[in-house]
């Protein structure tokens, strides 16, 4: 799997209920996205979580190996310059309920992505998700649905 795979299989799985957002629609699909998709990328790829303010909202990316990477910085004006910049624990934005909820959601999608499971114009339509408990993928399979602890996912 390479960074571009990655980065791909996120981006194919955002959703209004991985969204921060109301406001989150498909023709803008980065919006509310940074905090859960910066802990995705870092589960992955490793590295810090940054925090800045930008456009008087609150926004995440990762830092790895000294490298910036931020999927989702598109929600913002071009050249809107991000204040007072500085690292968070994945404790600190775990800490957040509807993050976490949000969280285990694109996690669970982007692992199913990447392992072959489902394709991304199919994901959101096949997943049934709790937090916490499992995915179920609703397309049939050979042995009926499959299911996946969405707490275990390895790859």
């Amino acid at each position: 799997m390479t960074t571009d795979d990655l980065c791909a299989a996120v981006r194919g799985v955002w959703t209004a209920d991985t969204s921060a957002d109301q406001a989150w629609s498909a023709t803008w699909p980065s919006l509310g996205q940074c905090a859960v998709t910066a802990l995705v990328i870092q589960d992955y790829l490793g590295g810090e979580l940054a925090r800045a303010e930008v456009d008087g909202r609150s926004h995440y990316w990762n830092v790895v190996d000294g490298e910036t990477i931020d999927l989702t910085r598109d929600q913002f004006a071009s050249g809107a310059p991000a204040r007072n910049a500085a690292t968070r624990s994945r404790s600190y934005v775990l800490s957040y309920a509807d993050t976490a909820r949000r969280y285990d959601l694109l996690r669970a999608s982007t692992a199913a992505i990447l392992c072959g499971w489902v394709t991304r114009r199919s994901t959101a339509a096949e997943f049934a998700y709790s937090a916490g408990e499992s995915v179920e993928f609703l397309a049939p399979g050979p042995d009926g649905p499959a299911t996946l602890d969405a707490q275990n996912i390895q790859i």
